[in-house]
């Protein structure tokens, strides 16, 4: 629909426009919409987005080829792929997690209050857009 802008635009805004009796405020000329600030090529924008989206696709097929292993824990692997050797000889599973300032930034934390704000701002956009 974005390559079509251009003509989208003189077949319906255009012709609403001329028949009113007003100058249309953009002229199309060769794939591109300009006026009297400047041009807007439409089709290099276009072109571009539907590269970008073939090299998104083609990532996502190579990174989904790759074979899943176990992290390296530093040669104390034990028998799981996902253990080690702890304290004690005993096998300990891995996990990540982040337990950074959790009383500030954690989850529980931060969620009420940014929920809050999200909700008022959506209160302020609808209730300004009158």
């Amino acid at each position: 629909m974005s390559a079509a802008a251009p003509w989208i635009y003189e077949a319906l805004v255009g012709k609403a426009i001329g028949a009113a009796g007003a100058m249309a405020t953009y002229a199309v000329h060769a794939g591109a919409m300009e006026n009297a600030a400047g041009r807007f090529a439409v089709f290099p924008l276009s072109l571009l987005m539907i590269g970008g989206c073939i090299v998104s696709i083609l990532a996502f097929h190579h990174a989904s080829r790759g074979r899943p292993v176990s992290p390296y824990l530093c040669g104390e692997q034990a028998g799981a792929p996902d253990a080690f050797h702890g304290p004690m000889d005993q096998p300990v599973v891995a996990h990540v997690g982040n337990f950074y300032l959790q009383s500030i930034f954690g989850e529980a934390t931060l969620t009420p209050w940014l929920n809050t704000a999200a909700i008022a701002l959506l209160i302020l956009f609808l209730g300004g857009a009158r």
